[in-house]
């Protein structure tokens, strides 16, 4: 009966009814072995390479990080380890139900399948969690961390002339002021000064006052240059100057109010690289424009 069920098992996978993949492909990380392009070596899908073996979980690295506070997004960042491993090759793949799938995207956060039908799928917490536990690794995903910050837009100048705003290299001179109000210590980043926009802030005037305001964004560019900082608690800082004069400027006098947004990441420690949180931030302040 054996002998029979191994015939008719090499019958199916010689007349390809059944990928080979599919019967032996168990669930977990491969190393992958690449071909010329011309090789006869494919996997199915066209992938220019073959699966040359499992690795154990001392060979590789592997981390499953959450990408936003809601924890529906993730990104998986897959590597060899050499400190236990002597291959060459660094291509790397994960197996599960029978199939390979290869970490794609900026921020790693879509798998691309390398066998089957060719597909990218996102990374949501469902599949991340069963990727950790082919990993061997805990899946991580942010929780607020505690923090109580108290936090205002403010102007250095509420009174302007509207003839002045006009000049160029003008500077209206906007403040980000974070308060800790916690009782533990915050790292969080503080942007150098320059003349460039902050790609973390958005200014805008409310909606009755955004007719008389000239759209001058596409003048300047957006840039972020950002070193993290420790906020003790009852310490306060400026996180940002922002010139309001590079989003927008003045057509008539009045009591304008500008409303201020901001993503502020929140870091675990001073050399942590990836945040554990997301804060967004926003406000309103006012600025007086005379003729």
């Amino acid at each position: 009966m054996k002998t029979l069920f191994s015939f008719l098992l090499a019958c199916l996978m010689f007349s390809g009814c059944l990928c080979p993949s599919l019967l032996a492909l168990d669930d977990g990380i491969y190393l992958l072995k690449q071909g010329p392009s011309d090789s006869e070596i494919r996997l199915v899908g066209g992938y220019s390479g073959a699966i040359d073996r499992r690795l154990s979980t001392n060979e590789y690295n592997i981390r499953v990080e959450s990408r936003n506070n809601w924890n529906d997004s993730f990104s998986i960042f897959l590597e060899i380890n050499r400190d236990f491993s002597v291959e060459t090759s660094s291509d790397l793949a994960i197996a599960l139900d029978g199939q390979l799938y290869a970490p794609i995207g900026m921020e790693h956060e879509w798998l691309k399948t390398l066998s089957g039908e060719a597909k990218n799928v996102l990374i949501d917490e469902k599949l991340a969690t069963r990727i950790a536990g082919v990993g061997r690794v805990t899946a991580r995903l942010r929780k607020h961390p505690g923090h109580k910050l108290a936090i205002r837009f403010a102007c250095k100048s509420n009174a302007w002339k509207v003839r002045a705003a006009q000049k160029e290299g003008a500077e209206l001179e906007v403040l980000l002021q974070i308060k800790n109000l916690g009782e533990q210590s915050v790292f969080l980043p503080q942007e150098s000064e320059g003349p460039a926009r902050s790609s973390c802030l958005s200014l805008v005037p409310r909606e009755e006052w955004a007719p008389f305001c000239r759209d001058v964004r596409g003048e300047s560019q957006k840039v972020t240059f950002c070193s993290t900082v420790e906020l003790q608690p009852g310490q306060s800082m400026t996180v940002r100057k922002e010139n309001l004069l590079n989003w927008y400027r003045p057509t008539i006098q009045g009591r304008f109010v500008f409303l201020g947004t901001y993503e502020l990441p929140i870091y675990e420690r001073m050399e942590s690289k990836k945040p554990i949180w997301v804060e967004q931030v926003s406000g309103a302040f006012e600025v007086t424009f005379e003729e």
